[in-house]
């Protein structure tokens, strides 16, 4: 690969990071997603934790089942969380290239 087909490549890439998050942005301030997303992110990882601690989910050997449960919750923030990064980074790397007169 020439250098410049890696270079529109890394720009095209750039330039996927910062709509992703510009979507993430905006489905965020979406009363839907705090219902939905924003709702399993905390209550649900809150009520798992709680849980963990009941003699009953213990003495039936439920505590792996909970420990998948938080593990897909943590999963699914890392996701999100890494789509606000790599965005933050890809306009940073944008205003580097073009200035800050430059819109995605």
């Amino acid at each position: 690969m020439n250098t410049n087909n890696q270079v529109n490549l890394e720009m095209v890439e750039v330039s996927l990071h910062s709509q992703l998050q510009d979507a993430l942005i905006e489905l965020e301030q979406m009363p839907q997603w705090q219902l939905v997303i924003g709702g399993y992110l905390k209550d649900k990882a809150l009520a798992q934790v709680n849980l963990l601690g009941e003699p009953a989910i213990v003495t039936r050997g439920d505590r792996p089942k909970i420990y998948e449960d938080l593990l897909s919750i943590s999963n699914l923030n890392y996701h999100l969380n890494m789509i606000h990064k790599m965005g933050n980074a890809a306009k940073a790397d944008i205003m580097d290239e073009y200035g800050p007169e430059v819109e995605d």
